[in-house]
């Protein structure tokens, strides 16, 4: 199983960003990005999805998937209130009567992406020790603080405590045979 990680962040005025990281044997992959207009649960949502879409466009499709957030409102939603949510018609449980759910497009992708990949979802403690998650909060927050999108691709061990995030603004560091030498494929 590989662990995958995902943050968001969301300031006051509407506007934060997202983070994600896919740690696998030889490399670990990141991504992040702004978010303009957007309530902190749209933002988690937003980070998982961007996350798996990138899981189904470049990696194994056979592979399986943990995915590590600090949300409990996207951990809660995935493991147990989606089945439920999709057999009503996408309404509140408990709710008023034939209210959607609230951030019901993006309910809806994860959805998709819950019956065509190999996902899971585990709760972790935010800013509690966990190296990949803080990783994921600091990408987040660069990413809302300079209005910017990163990417890139550095090898599995390599600290992500002192990785200069600069280097990597609108996808800098893209050749991955530049970044991964000698430490194998992606897939």
């Amino acid at each position: 199983m590989i662990s995958v990680y995902t943050d968001a962040c969301r300031k006051k005025i509407g506007d934060g960003g997202y983070g994600y990281l896919i740690k696998n044997t030889n490399f670990t992959t990141f991504a992040g990005s702004y978010l303009e207009g957007i309530t902190n649960n749209y933002a988690e949502l937003e980070a998982v999805i961007q996350l798996c879409y990138r899981l189904g466009k470049d990696f194994n499709h056979d592979n399986y998937y943990m995915i590590h957030c600090d949300s409990a409102y996207f951990v809660n939603g995935f493991n147990e209130w989606m089945e439920r949510w999709s057999r009503q018609g996408w309404t509140k449980i408990g709710g008023p009567k034939n209210a959607k759910v609230a951030n019901l497009a993006q309910w809806l992708r994860l959805f998709e992406y819950k019956n065509s990949l190999h996902l899971k979802a585990k709760w972790v403690r935010g800013h509690a020790g966990d190296e990949c998650n803080e990783f994921c909060d600091r990408v987040a927050n660069f990413c809302h603080t300079n209005k910017c999108s990163i990417s890139g691709i550095i090898p599995t061990g390599a600290s992500l405590v002192g990785l200069d995030l600069n280097a990597y603004v609108d996808g800098g560091i893209i050749n991955i045979n530049d970044v991964m030498g000698s430490y194998g494929s992606v897939n």
